[in-house]
């Protein structure tokens, strides 16, 4: 429901009602199927928007090979950063893992309401914050475990996300071969 974008982006920053209001209508539903495409490489990303339900996963070519930079699931928001900000080809595809359903706005949209109201610059700030920060927790967590206490401390503190997510993104984004993540998953769960 659009109430719980709005409630979401209350808990950041109450929000005046005219621009409560504002996001109100110009918030569209978003339905993605299981496997479809979102934003294809190269691609200008024209929308931002909050996954109501549903998990993507953000992949860009390192190497010639195809990696899992970021996870999304229920209750975040979806953009290709570089590509949506910048208004650039996009280095990176969106693909829904899952059946998503969310509520969306396009760049123009977002500009719009920056420039109509001020305060809700405030809400993409702390929003853009929470969202960098996360990504630079996840880099440090790549770089300072190794494969099994990668994963252990990834389930330990996302067992949801590895609940839900298709093997081969998960182990790309934990930076572990698929077969050492079917191992590691395998073991664990003969220890309980």
């Amino acid at each position: 429901m659009k109430e719980d974008v709005l409630e979401f982006l209350n808990s950041f920053c109450r929000m005046r009602l005219p621009l409560y209001n504002h996001l109100h209508a110009i918030l569209t539903p978003r339905h993605y199927r299981k496997g479809m495409v979102i934003l294809a490489r190269g691609a200008i990303c024209g929308e931002i928007f909050f996954l109501s339900s549903g998990m993507v996963v953000g992949l860009k070519l390192e190497k010639g090979k195809e990696v899992t930079t970021w996870i999304m699931r229920d209750g975040d928001v979806v953009t290709s950063p570089e590509s949506f900000f910048d208004q650039k080809p996009s280095t990176e595809r969106i693909i829904a893992v899952e059946d998503c359903t969310g509520w969306g706005i396009t760049w123009v949209e977002l500009e719009d309401t920056y420039a109509q109201f001020v305060e809700f610059n405030r809400h993409g700030r702390i929003l853009t914050q929470g969202y960098y920060v996360r990504n630079l927790k996840h880099a440090d967590f790549i770089k300072t475990y190794r494969g099994s206490e990668k994963y252990k401390l990834f389930l330990e503190r996302n067992p949801e996300v590895v609940a839900r997510c298709p093997n081969k993104y998960l182990a790309s984004y934990l930076n572990v071969n698929p077969t050492t993540l079917s191992t590691l998953r395998s073991n664990l769960k003969k220890r309980r």
